[in-house]
């Protein structure tokens, strides 16, 4: 649980999920990389 709350506050995760956003015009939005990477943080 600590490990999805750490990934969403991190701020270099913000940053690299908006420049995936914009890269791919919105096909990957932001919130999706971050529940993603927040869940995958959960299974390890």
């Amino acid at each position: 649980m600590l490990g999805l709350l750490i990934s969403i506050a991190e701020p270099g995760l913000m940053v690299l999920a908006h420049q995936v956003d914009f890269v791919t015009l919105g096909a990957i939005s932001s919130f999706t990389l971050l529940v993603v990477v927040s869940i995958v943080s959960l299974l390890r």
